[in-house]
């Protein structure tokens, strides 16, 4: 956003803009009568009904405007701000664990990389997760041609005869692993509880995490549908 304007406001020197009224604000944050709602920090976005101040560039030159001062930014990439000491949290990324599908095969989460994936730690003796599964399914078999990936782990407490045998009569048409050491649930953040869903979106970080079913799974298609226009 080359063409962003953004505003901080302060002085060159570290001194107060505040008008020569001093801060006189109450212990919950709010000025009292006669006092300088600027050190209170009502003239932020969103406090009160002050106007919302604009952040400016060091570099530009400091000029007065009323008995407070400010810098002006413009026409700078919004990524120019990190010089200012900003930083932009980016969501993380997947731990690059080793799925052991119950075919035998193996497949690494770094294999994943360009599709949107949903990982869902479930059991065969969760009534939740039994519940939810028809729904997963048609969620797979509707986004699976465009790219989509369904990752059902079986926790380890979990015998994998019985996710085995649920497996085959559901006929379930997407991805299935066994965690028998608990490896992937630990790598996820320690799961203990099921339905656990991870959503990773195909730059392999993850989008959404959750605990139960879904609130809204038309929510969740519209969430799946953004992302996989982005791929």
């Amino acid at each position: 956003m080359g063409g962003a304007r953004a505003e901080l406001v302060g002085s060159p020197s570290g001194a107060s803009s505040a008008s020569s009224v001093g801060c006189q604000c109450s212990t919950a944050g709010r000025p009292q009568p006669g006092g300088n709602p600027r050190c209170c920090g009502h003239d932020r976005p969103g406090a009160l009904s002050a106007p919302a101040e604009r952040v400016e560039h060091p570099r530009a030159n400091w000029r007065s405007r009323g008995r407070g001062r400010r810098l002006v930014l413009a026409g700078l990439p919004v990524v120019g701000l990190a010089g200012l000491g900003y930083q932009w949290s980016r969501p993380p990324a997947a731990p690059d664990v080793t799925y052991r599908l119950i075919d035998g095969a193996r497949v690494r989460q770094q294999e994943l990389l360009g599709k949107v994936v949903l990982v869902n730690f479930w059991a065969s003796s969760c009534v939740n997760c039994i519940k939810e599964m028809p729904a997963l399914v048609q969620t797979h078999e509707r986004f699976a041609p465009r790219g989509y990936e369904t990752m059902a782990v079986a926790m380890a407490y979990d015998r994998p005869d019985f996710v085995l045998q649920f497996a085959s009569t559901r006929q379930l048409p997407f991805k299935v692993a066994l965690d028998l050491q608990g490896e992937v649930a630990q790598a996820f953040g320690r799961v203990s509880v099921t339905p656990t869903s991870v959503l990773i979106g195909a730059d392999g970080r993850i989008v959404q995490r959750w605990v139960g079913e879904p609130e809204s799974w038309a929510s969740l298609h519209n969430l799946i549908e953004s992302k996989l226009l982005r791929t």
